[in-house]
């Protein structure tokens, strides 16, 4: 990659956090978060680069982390399947999830109905 490529990526970049509305505070989060998202997405290169190589060979996440299950997905599945549900392992890896206790459901749920029923109005007005 040459310098003037670099530029034009870094720029941009930038270029996505800059309008009209926001100010300089909101452009430097935005810059943060895009930080935050390139270093969480390289220590996550990092940690499947460490794993301990159980198939040399393999060219993906998910046939070095779940040799024997690629290999029963290869042994029941046609080709299209197996391709799908390896393409599904390999997404499966890039979830950030969070545990959510069971006392914190109702709050979920309280949100999910507000937004629904908010959504449903805006729909409506529209019309």
């Amino acid at each position: 990659m040459t310098s003037t490529q670099r530029v034009e990526g870094i720029n941009g970049i930038i270029k996505k956090y800059i309008n009209i509305q926001n100010n300089l505070v909101e452009f430097f989060q935005g810059i943060q978060a895009f930080l935050q998202d390139q270093l969480s997405k390289a220590e996550y290169r990092d940690w499947v680069e460490s794993l301990p190589q159980t198939n040399i060979l393999a060219t993906s996440a998910s046939e070095r982390i779940f040799p024997h299950i690629v290999k029963e997905l290869k042994e029941f599945l046609t080709v299209e399947m197996y391709f799908i549900q390896k393409a599904q392992l390999d997404i499966c890896l890039e979830y950030n999830s969070t545990l959510v206790l069971t006392e914190e459901y109702e709050a979920f749920e309280e949100v999910s109905t507000i937004n629904f029923i908010f959504k449903s109005i805006m729909v409506a007005l529209l019309r």
